[in-house]
């Protein structure tokens, strides 16, 4: 599978804002007295002052990193027309995993391990969450679950799989009963 990509070029004029109070103007400026920022105040004001030389100013003083807020993206192109557009593939392109892919390789490991196990494999009807919790339990109890030897034939059997009979568990393949391994003795 490959993936093509559209790329737009488009012009943005992006706004950002930076609130200053005159109080802060006593640390942008130490070296002038409390007229002379005044002035520079009504200057910011009256837009009479340059405000590159104000934030060079308080960058210089090392008070700000400066983080502005964002406020506003025009994309005056995407109105307006006039951008150009460029293609590129991509090779071996594969799309992100969903839900659905997730519970597709849990069902398959499972019916490996049943495989393994000597066990039919099963395709599951239910509702994705519902199939989703049964997969994980059995995937769970199939690796938790280790295969125990029959004490009269010694084939070898998962405790969950043996045949109950009147009361007792025998084994599936000699009919003999089975004492369970946290019962035996050593």
């Amino acid at each position: 599978m490959i993936r093509i990509i559209k790329h737009e070029w488009h012009q943005v004029d992006s706004s950002y804002g930076l609130e200053i109070e005159r109080e802060q103007l006593d640390e942008i400026y130490p070296d002038l007295d409390s007229e002379e920022q005044d002035e520079i105040w009504q200057q910011i004001l009256d837009n009479e002052y340059d405000i590159g030389e104000l934030i060079d100013a308080a960058q210089s003083a090392g008070l700000y990193s400066i983080d502005w807020d964002h406020i506003d993206d025009d994309w005056y192109t995407s109105r307006k027309g006039g951008y150009d557009v460029t293609y590129e593939i991509e090779p071996d392109y594969e799309p992100p995993k969903t839900e659905k892919d997730f519970i597709h390789d849990l069902r398959n490991e499972v019916n490996e391990l049943r495989q393994q196990l000597g066990l039919e494999e099963k395709y599951d009807t239910r509702p994705d969450d519902v199939r989703l919790a049964a997969l994980k339990a059995e995937f769970d109890k199939l690796i938790e679950e280790e295969e125990v030897d029959c004490f009269s034939c010694g084939e070898m059997h998962l405790e969950s799989d043996l045949i109950e009979m009147s009361g007792q568990y025998v084994c599936p393949d000699c009919g003999e009963g089975w004492v369970m391994k946290d019962q035996r003795e050593d």
